[in-house]
This record gives structure tokens, sequence and C-alpha cells, in this order.
């Protein structure tokens, strides 16, 4: 993990960067990852041309998308990334890989899968995204696609998620215990300078929407200024009481 901070820093400079991460990796190689960079080229031809070599059937079998599949596409993955290597990619095979595998999300089986983004504004970024991964790791949770991102400062927006820090992104497959793990998994943030990211999420506690979101209540006293018989919500809305 510590290699792969300061190799964000190393390469801080360019206009794109973004890590993926073996989130099954553990002790000495845990956070063990694959730092993408990517700067637009100078020739100015923007290609949007992103061709999809197969597609994932409507009804897969979930039970594929286990521990042991995961383990050998993550040691695959990274044996063929981890060799600097410069090529030149249209925008979509660059911002959006996963789409070239048509109807991807079905690897996830018929109860598909939620992704969670924690925003880590603490300083000691390192240790807190190894808590995070081995948390998970012991649970039995496994996330089949995880990325790290490095945010700049945030906005005024009452509701904005970025802030200075590093955010951490995590795929899992829906199952019967995810949400009460997931509420153990807000226990432990709680400890640290932690936000989920509201459009991505579908757990999150009132309270710990309360105690991460300081504008809240701006957003609020809008709110009820211009909808004060509530005609515009959504199930997060109530789950998250705003």
């Amino acid at each position: 993990m510590k290699e792969t901070i300061k190799n964000f820093k190393r390469f801080n400079q360019n206009k794109y960067l973004v890590a993926w991460i073996d989130a099954l990796a553990k002790n000495e190689f845990m956070g063990r990852s694959i730092i993408f960079v990517g700067n637009h080229s100078d020739e100015g031809n923007l290609n949007f041309l992103n061709k999809i070599k197969f597609s994932v059937p409507t009804v897969f079998p979930g039970f594929l998308l286990n521990k042991f599949i995961i383990k050998f596409f993550n040691k695959f993955y990274y044996f063929i990334h981890k060799n600097n290597k410069k090529i030149k990619q249209s925008l979509d095979n660059f911002f959006y890989p996963l789409d070239s595998i048509g109807n991807w999300n079905n690897l996830y089986g018929k109860n598909g899968f939620i992704q969670i983004q924690v925003l880590i504004v603490e300083n000691n970024f390192e240790e807190i995204i190894c808590k995070i991964l081995k948390f998970f790791q012991d649970k039995k949770q496994l996330s089949f696609l995880s990325t790290l991102k490095e945010l700049g400062h945030g906005n005024k927006n009452y509701l904005s998620f970025p802030s200075k820090g590093y955010t951490l992104t995590l795929d899992l497959k829906m199952n019967k215990d995810l949400e009460s793990i997931y509420k153990e998994f807000e226990l432990l943030l709680a400890q640290y300078k932690t936000k989920i990211y509201l459009t991505k999420d579908s757990f999150m506690s009132k309270k710990y929407f309360e105690d991460t979101y300081k504008e809240l209540n701006k957003f609020k006293e809008i709110k009820n200024r211009h909808d004060p018989l509530n005609i515009i919500e959504s199930i997060q809305s109530k789950r998250l009481g705003f």
C-alpha cells in the first residue's frame, strides 16, 4: 500500500490517475495495485469507438464469481499489467474499460451487486485503506473490482462528496449478510474522517450521514423552503432523513 501511495505522488502531474487494487491480496501484498495514468493525445483525434468483444448472458450463475475465480483473475490481471506500458486508447476504452464486455453486470448473478465508495480525509491513508480491505476479507465479502483515486479540494455545495484525500471503491456481490456487515463497517469508518458517496449508497445510516455531511442542515433549509410538502423524495431520502 505504501508503494501505491508513493507512486500516486510521483505521477500526480498527469491529467488522469487511477489505481486498480487487488482487494484479496494479504499480508505484505496488501494494497497491491496497478496505476493507470492518462493524458490526451496531441494529435487531437477524439476517438470514442468502443468495440464490445463479448457479452455476458442475461441468465448467468452468480456462484461462478467466487473466491477462486476472483483470486485467479486478480493474479492474471496484475501479471499482464505489472510492467510499464505506454499505449494509445480511445476515450471510452480508457474511462470505461468494463464496457468492452456487454452486460458485464450479469456476472454478479440475479441479485446484482452494490458499490461502496469511501472518502478518506485523514493523513494516515495507508493504514485506513488496509483496515477497510482486511475488514471485507475477514467477512468474506469479495470485491471483484476495487479502485483508488486521489481527490483534490472540495467545493461549497451542501451535499458535495469530494474533499482532499483518497477515495476507495469496492464492488460487492449482493447477498443476505451484506446489510448487517455494512453496519459493522460503518462503526469502523466512524473512527476516522471518512465519508460515503451518496450517489452509490445503499446502506448508509442516518447518523453516519448527519455526522459526515456537515452542510446538511443548510440543504434541508432550502429543501423545506421549496418543497414543504415533501413531494420530491426517494427511498434513500426517507432512510437518511432528508
